[in-house]
């Protein structure tokens, strides 16, 4: 559970970040991208590293105006963390994936938030 909780952590800093682009980008998420995450924090990884620590393995706008965004993140126990932003609604949803049999952080049902 501990090393998804950092995972949990590095999702909402992604979250931050990529908010932060929209603000620098007249409310565009157009340029929403690991690489441009960790422009804006350099805690954002974009790679697991040695020892493996939870990084983006996916960002991406959404939407045909890019008004949302999706962010996904690895934990080093390989279980995946995702936040959308609805582009319709900007409601935000917390799913998550389990890689093997540890649950780890990730509740039955998938849903994180």
């Amino acid at each position: 559970k501990a090393n998804d909780s950092s995972a949990k952590e590095m999702a909402h800093t992604a979250q931050v970040s990529a908010e932060t682009l929209a603000t620098d980008n007249n409310g565009s998420y157009a340029t929403v991208s690991p690489a441009n995450l960790a422009a804006v924090d350099a805690s954002v990884r974009t790679t697991a590293g040695t020892p493996p620590k939870p990084y983006v393995s996916a960002a991406a706008p959404a939407g045909t105006n890019n008004t949302g965004w999706d962010l996904t993140i690895t934990s080093s126990t390989g279980n995946t963390f995702t936040i959308s932003k609805d582009p319709a609604s900007g409601a935000l949803s917390y799913t998550c994936t389990v890689a093997g049999t540890d649950r780890g952080g990730c509740p039955t049902g998938g849903n994180w938030g």
